[in-house]
């Protein structure tokens, strides 16, 4: 039973390496840190090893998609960046609407909700969140968004890099491994999902604002 298991799995394993499409594997694109003209973040990745090593790869069809998604919702991602500017803060926020969300107002994924996949209603309320219904509000939850941002900004004194791993793994903990490494959190203290985010946010800037393998 076992061998004809093993057999079975192999010749799954052949069929694949037979009809897998190799030509798309030109079509790869690896996002680095030299690849990236400047932009407003003040992450700095140059001065932290541990980030430059942590490449995004990103395919053909995923530009596609990225590319198509901006372009279908481009009068929204307008209004967004403008009212990030308005804040004081980089419209390349903007672009943690995809990671989170895809863009998809409706999304929920346990306890967070939205296009900015914001937190149940308690952890909100300060931020501006009147009712539930408000997580699904594009406008509202932006709005909302931008509050606590500005809110992790002061806590995180301006560092947006801290501030992007605070969003997504949480204030207390980032402000814990702040603590506990005076200010330098080494890449692998973060969750796995934490340590992919930057990479992948320069990433989606990288394919919609210029030629990655320039």
């Amino acid at each position: 039973m076992i061998q004809k298991s093993i057999l079975i799995c192999f010749i799954n394993i052949l069929c694949i390496l037979m009809f897998f499409d190799y030509t798309h594997i030109n079509d790869m694109i690896e996002v680095t840190v030299e690849t990236i003209t400047p932009i407003e973040l003040n992450i700095i990745l140059s001065k932290h090893e541990e980030t430059k090593k942590h490449n995004f790869i990103i395919n053909k069809y995923q530009k596609e998609f990225y590319t198509k998604l901006f372009e279908v919702n481009k009068e929204f991602i307008d209004y967004v960046k403008q009212q990030l500017t308005i804040a004081k803060l980089p419209q390349e926020f903007a672009y943690i609407m995809v990671i989170e969300s895809n863009l998809n107002p409706k999304v929920t994924y346990q306890d967070t909700h939205g296009l900015w996949q914001l937190k149940k209603y308690h952890y909100m309320k300060p931020f501006g969140l009147t009712n539930k219904s408000d997580l699904f509000c594009p406008a509202k939850s932006t709005d909302i968004a931008i509050n606590y941002f500005k809110y992790l900004e002061e806590k995180f004194n301006g560092d947006h890099r801290l501030m992007i791993y605070a969003y997504n793994a949480g204030e207390t903990k980032i402000k814990k491994l702040y603590n506990q490494y005076n200010g330098n959190i080494p890449l692998t203290a973060l969750p796995l999902i934490t340590q992919s985010y930057i990479p992948k946010l320069l990433a989606i800037h990288c394919v919609l604002n210029e030629d990655p393998t320039k």
